[in-house]
């Protein structure tokens, strides 16, 4: 069972994917654990979302129609209130991050779909323990 904790409330994380009910289980996920969640169908709305009122870490799929995970990602790069944003890409099949130009190394990490949803809560922690520092 999840326990939310103390130290995660208040914490934002905003999840992006177009399969919804990606979207809808991740959500009762992370908001049973604490966490506060905003989420978006679609990479122009979720950069839009993201630039209007940034969260504390983007969950974002890769594979996505007209703006895909990466665009996005650029996108919020290109903004200063939003490059700092620690990001975790989700994608089907398996990325290698270190070959992929001007990605902030230590400000993301990714999950291979299906997602476990144990390894999602664990990496969303380390994720933001990593950037706190």
């Amino acid at each position: 069972m999840i326990t939310p904790s103390d130290s995660l409330f208040g914490i934002t994380v905003f999840l992006v994917d177009d399969e919804y009910l990606n979207l809808q289980c991740f959500s009762e996920v992370l908001s049973d654990a604490g966490y506060k969640v905003r989420t978006a169908t679609n990479g122009k709305f979720a950069l839009r979302s993201i630039q209007q009122t940034p969260p504390d870490l983007v969950v974002l799929d890769i594979k996505m129609p007209k703006m895909n995970g990466y665009q996005v990602y650029q996108a919020l790069q290109l903004d200063e209130r939003t490059r700092n944003i620690p990001v975790i890409f989700m994608s089907g099949v398996d990325i290698k991050l270190d070959q992929i130009e001007d990605l902030d190394k230590n400000n993301i990490d990714h999950l291979l779909k299906p997602v476990d949803i144990q390894t999602l809560l664990t990496r969303i922690k380390q994720v933001l323990e990593r950037t706190a520092d």
